[in-house]
């Protein structure tokens, strides 16, 4: 299992949390988040569509995640954090 935090800014004192049984799943929705904001933010002219601008985008946005693996005999039912809870368990879930 994987849980993925995602802050929303640097400062930001809650994150989205994203869990996922499946590393391939994970990946993809990953993926398709980072390079949709990256789209976003060229579409509203935040950004150029340059490959400088792009990787600065992707790399600034993949700074605002962290990436954690349960081992099978971690219990993470008495985990304490502050989050914005969300679940993804299928492709089809994951809003596009």
């Amino acid at each position: 299992m994987w849980k993925v935090y995602r802050k929303g800014y640097p400062e930001d004192t809650l994150a989205d949390v994203y869990t996922f049984n499946d590393r391939d799943i994970m990946d993809d929705f990953l993926h398709d988040l980072i390079n949709g904001v990256i789209k976003f933010s060229i579409k509203q002219g935040y950004i150029k569509n340059s490959a400088n601008a792009i990787k600065r985008e992707r790399d600034y946005e993949e700074s605002l995640i962290t990436i954690v693996a349960k081992r099978d005999h971690e219990d993470w039912s008495r985990e304490k954090i502050t989050t914005r809870e969300k679940e993804f368990w299928k492709v089809e879930e994951v809003p596009q």
